[in-house]
């Protein structure tokens, strides 16, 4: 039997770590794409600027370090090719010498404008070639000097797939870590925390049958209750805590309570109390813009860490500092009780047994009424629980005046529920995990790549998700034919 929920749980993992390693593949091809695109735009713009053939003095310094660069060259195979090249583009009449003659010759002149005049340029060819050539020569030596502008712009399949990993896919494989001095790591921990609330928040209702479409609700009145104790009542961190949850059980309760007596699909009933809450949140906040939770100047709400300190949730000092704390930790151990409360309590089972079959719960003799509403209600406590670990870690503030946008942490918690197959301790890795490579997402080179790419991978991911249980049963498959080939 052990060796059976180990086997099981063991393709669970290769199977989320397929999806995961898909995910990545087809976000390191989306980025070799717009890679190509980026350096091919940038090797157009540039082109476009030297079409006229009107050269700065910069440009012409180029022009002339490069070429003095090929006399002082190690490679001399490399140097006398690109010599070779600029000799053709040079109509095979001029050399590389002479076009670095003509860069000294227009050095030498004092543009009056940005750029040289068609007479100087037209002098310093006659001054190094002779006045009989200059007219025929002013045509190739204006395409040479275009082509080692250019030079640094060219680019070959290779530096294509370099650019992609080194200023985009490196970066979202290292997350936080690619910049650990500016905080990157803490600022990781500190979204994974709400993430792993708003997860489980999903999760269990998943596990219970229910879609907790209302976990961003949820979390926004929870958030509200956090700060509302926080900046106004000044209470301590922990009474802070508590009210949120508070706050978000109620929220979470009220479409449990109409899917329980009035069958009202919870789906329906979450949306709505999703806009309810924020709009009602931003109203109170807001407050005319005279609201005590108000910062005029910020046009945000106070931050915690300035208003009211006591409300703060701690951090430990050495690596767990702002904005990492104690919040971690706390979304770890919730984790942890969940998963004790679903797999080794009554309560859990019937809960469980609601989500598999209401019919067959009530037949049982479970109140599947009640355990429709305390599966919402508990979900609802723990998007709440998320808003007050976000919240009240110091430097975050609410914005009020967006009232057209849900916060994403909410539903970022669907893809942590999906992604851990609705494990509570599977929530916590897919939490650090989506959080890992949203904050790598904002270290990528934002000229060409946008930080959404990031999100293009953990959805694919996600989406991928949602054939787990094909490639569970072809890894046991797998596996099964191993095993008996190997007692053959």
């Amino acid at each position: 039997m052990i060796r059976n929920k180990l086997r099981t749980s063991g393709n669970t993992i290769l199977a989320a770590l397929l999806c995961v390693l898909i995910g990545l593949v087809i976000g390191f091809t989306v980025l070799t794409v717009l890679s190509y695109i980026s350096k091919s735009k940038d090797y157009q713009s540039h082109a476009q600027v030297y079409a006229d053939g009107q050269y700065s003095k910069g440009d012409i310094n180029k022009v002339k370090k490069y070429l003095e660069g090929l006399d002082q060259a190690e490679d001399k195979a490399q140097a006398e090719h690109e010599k070779d090249s600029l000799h053709a583009m040079l109509d095979h009449k001029y050399t590389a010498e002479q076009l670095l003659e003509t860069s000294k010759a227009l050095l030498a002149e004092k543009p009056k404008g940005k750029a040289y005049s068609a007479e100087q340029f037209r002098a310093a060819v006659a001054s190094v070639i002779g006045e009989e050539e200059a007219d025929g020569a002013m045509a190739a030596f204006s395409a040479a000097i275009k082509d080692v502008l250019l030079k640094p712009y060219e680019f070959g399949f290779g530096d294509v797939l370099a650019y992609a990993y080194e200023l985009g896919f490196r970066r979202v494989l290292m997350g936080g870590w690619y910049m650990p001095a500016d905080g990157g790591p803490q600022l990781e921990i500190a979204k994974a925390a709400p993430l792993i609330m708003t997860g489980l928040s999903v999760a269990f209702a998943f596990k219970t049958g229910l879609f907790n479409i209302g976990a961003a609700g949820q979390y926004t009145v929870g958030s509200f209750g956090a700060l509302l104790f926080a900046l106004v009542l000044n209470w301590p961190w922990y009474l802070c805590v508590l009210a949120a949850i508070i706050f978000g059980a109620v929220w979470g309760a009220i479409p449990g309570i109409f899917k329980a007596y009035c069958n009202v699909n919870e789906v329906i009933t979450s949306i709505m109390f999703n806009w309810i809450g924020l709009y009602a949140v931003n109203t109170i906040m807001y407050g005319g813009g005279t609201g005590p939770m108000y910062d005029l100047n910020s046009s945000k709400t106070w931050t915690v860490i300035t208003k009211s300190k006591q409300s703060q949730i701690p951090d430990l000092g050495g690596f767990f500092v702002q904005p990492a704390s104690i919040a971690i930790f706390i979304a770890v151990l919730v984790a942890i009780a969940l998963w004790v409360i679903l797999n080794k309590t009554t309560f859990g089972y019937e809960l469980k047994a609601c989500g598999l079959s209401k019919t067959a719960a009530k037949y049982a003799g479970i109140n599947e009424k009640r355990n429709i509403i305390l599966s919402m209600t508990i979900a609802g406590a723990l998007a709440g629980l998320g808003g007050a670990l976000y919240y009240l870690s110091g430097s975050p503030q609410w914005n009020p005046q967006d009232s057209t946008a849900l916060p994403a942490m909410g539903f970022d918690g669907i893809s942590v529920a999906l992604l851990a197959s609705s494990s509570p301790i599977g929530s916590i890795f897919s939490a650090l995990f989506i959080s890992h490579i949203s904050i790598g997402g904002t270290f990528m080179e934002p000229k060409a790549f946008p930080m959404e790419v990031a999100n293009i991978i953990s959805g694919v991911i996600i989406y991928l998700c949602a054939f787990m249980m094909l490639f569970k049963n072809r890894i046991a498959k797998l596996f099964t034919h191993k095993e008996k080939g190997g007692a053959k």
